[in-house]
């Protein structure tokens, strides 16, 4: 499989983070690109088409829940979200499947090189 064409929206407003994921996955050979908020985020989601989205449940000016109730509500944005929290309460990890993720990974549990590969078994799974 070809991931050079897979593109990866991250949202993360935490810079280490964000900066530890785009290194992986670009080193896996995906095309990340950053944002730290969810406007911005869906901004991006609707100007380009993404494969998957890391999505931050804690960001600054709302939470990632709601970008996943927008993907519900607009048919035109087609992507996977794989959720990534420091909070697992199980309301979060049920509400985030509820919406529409796919998957929901703890930051303190998993790598960013961990993530990549995350990202490339799904993208696996859905060719």
């Amino acid at each position: 499989m070809r991931n050079k064409m897979s593109a990866v929206l991250i949202v993360e407003d935490d810079k280490l983070i964000s900066d530890l994921y785009k290194q992986a996955l670009t080193k896996a050979g995906f095309t990340p690109v950053v944002v730290s908020q969810v406007e911005e985020g869906l901004v991006e989601l609707k100007k380009g088409k993404y494969d998957v989205v890391l999505l931050d449940l804690v960001l600054p000016d709302q939470t990632g829940f709601s970008i996943l109730e927008q993907i519900n509500k607009d048919p035109e944005i087609l992507t996977k979200v794989i959720v990534t929290t420091n909070f697992g309460q199980s309301e979060n990890i049920e509400k985030a499947y509820k919406l529409g993720a796919i998957d929901v990974l703890l930051k303190y549990n998993i790598t960013a090189t961990e993530v990549a590969e995350k990202v490339k078994e799904y993208l696996a799974q859905s060719k």
